[in-house]
């Protein structure tokens, strides 16, 4: 029986990024037999048009899906409702400012199948393009996590993944998983595979990834990690519902209100 492999792009704001990807995503996943794939775009509240755009490749590729927030709610929410909803033996998660090469998913899928990981990351060697300012809090905030929790990550960092259905369906029952999708894949298998790659150099769009939602995934990785008791997690968490709208069938389907969908990231 031939297995689906779910990638999961989150995106927000990549106008100018969504067809050139689709175009390497595509020739990549063509020359990889076997496999079938399903594309899960979330659309994390754009304001430009990547929705539009998604809503073009969905009209001409069955295998595009998209995920609409109604507003912004960060990479990690988006990633995490990827993996709710995705329907593969598998999920490659990747961002969609083509700075990590569709043609990784290969290398993951090869390394996942030959050597039977459940998990596969692959591991930024060089990151090109990157002001020394962002090289440090990257560098000090995977210093920190692997001091203070006890999730351990490569010193470097790590954006993209792959991770086996096993893993999806685990981490879909975490209460902590929108808040930090990584840490909480890290923390779900203790055997984990690695390849390494260079990070490319953003060449279109502009990055959302700012101190304040730089500072909100260090809290909140350290506040549901930490080996120190810093939160008390017992009783009933808090939940804030939000709409998204879901193209399921990725055909000439118009995103309206009967195929809304109701998703309850876990805040605090």
């Amino acid at each position: 029986m031939t297995k689906t492999i779910s990638v999961i792009i989150p995106a927000y704001n990549e106008e100018s990024n969504i067809s050139i990807l689709y175009e390497h995503l595509k020739k990549a996943l063509d020359a990889i037999p076997h496999y079938q794939f399903e594309l899960i775009f979330i659309d994390d509240g754009s304001t430009d048009q990547t929705l539009r755009d998604l809503q073009t490749l969905a009209s001409h590729d069955k295998r595009v899906q998209i995920i609409q927030f109604s507003r912004n709610f960060g990479s990690h929410a988006a990633i995490a409702a990827g993996l709710t909803y995705c329907r593969g033996n598998a999920a490659v998660i990747m961002a969609a400012d083509l700075q990590d090469p569709p043609e990784l998913i290969l290398e993951l899928i090869s390394k996942y199948k030959n050597e039977n990981y459940k998990i596969v990351w692959a591991v930024r060697k060089q990151r090109r393009g990157e002001s020394w300012y962002t090289l440090f809090l990257s560098r000090f905030y995977y210093f920190l996590m692997n001091l203070l929790t006890s999730v351990k990550q490569p010193p470097a960092g790590a954006d993209v993944v792959l991770a086996d259905r096993t893993v999806i369906d685990a981490f879909k029952k975490d209460p902590r998983a929108s808040l930090s999708v990584f840490m909480s894949l890290s923390n779900l298998e203790k055997i984990q595979g690695f390849i390494e790659y260079n990070k490319k150099e953003r060449r279109r769009g502009k990055s959302g990834w700012n101190l304040r939602k730089r500072l909100n995934l260090f809290f909140n990785s350290l506040f549901c990690f930490s080996k120190i008791p810093i939160l008390s997690l017992q009783g009933k968490s808090k939940t804030t519902p939000y709409i998204i709208r879901m193209n399921t069938l990725a055909q000439n389907q118009k995103m309206n209100q009967e195929n809304q969908l109701i998703f309850n990231p876990t805040l605090n």
